[in-house]
C-alpha cells in the first residue's frame, strides 16, 4: 500500500510539472512572437524576407500549441486523478525526450512513473493470494 501512495504522489508531481512547463512554453513562444512582430518589420524592408519570417513564426507557434496542449491536458488530468492521463503523459514523455534538458527530464520521469504504476496494477501470483500478502 505504501508503494501505491508513492505512485499517487509522483503522479501529482508529474501533473504539476506538465502544467507549469507547458504554460511556460506557451508564454515564452507568445512573448517571442510578440517581440518579433514588433522588432522585425522595423529592421527588414524586403517583402520576401518579411513573409518568410512570418511563415516561420506562425509555424513555430502552431507546432508549440500542438505539442503543448496535450501536455497541459495530461497535467490537469493527472492532478484530477484521471485514469487516461498517465497514458497520455507517457506518450508525451516519449516525445518530450527530444526537448533537452527540461523536457528530457520530464519525459524520463513520465516513463518511470508509468512503469511503476503498471507494476502496481500487475495481478498477484497464486502464492501471494494464498498466503494473504
Amino acid at each position: 500500500m505504501a508503494n501505491q501512495v508513492n505512485v499517487d504522489q509522483h503522479k501529482k508531481i508529474l501533473g504539476t510539472l506538465y502544467v507549469v512547463f507547458g504554460s511556460l512554453n506557451l508564454v515564452a513562444v507568445l512573448m517571442v512572437a510578440l517581440i518579433s512582430s514588433a522588432v522585425i518589420p522595423i529592421h527588414v524592408d524586403d517583402f520576401e524576407v518579411l513573409l518568410a519570417v512570418k511563415i516561420v513564426k506562425y509555424a513555430v507557434i502552431t507546432l508549440t500549441f500542438i505539442l503543448t496542449t496535450p501536455a497541459l491536458i495530461a497535467g490537469i488530468g493527472l492532478l484530477y486523478k484521471k485514469d487516461w492521463a498517465l497514458t497520455l503523459a507517457f506518450i508525451i514523455g516519449i516525445i518530450g525526450l527530444l526537448g533537452f534538458p527540461i523536457w528530457t527530464f520530464i519525459g524520463i520521469y513520465s516513463i518511470v512513473i508509468f512503469i511503476l504504476a503498471q507494476n502496481n496494477k500487475k495481478p498477484k501470483e497464486a502464492t501471494e493470494l494464498i498466503s494473504g500478502d
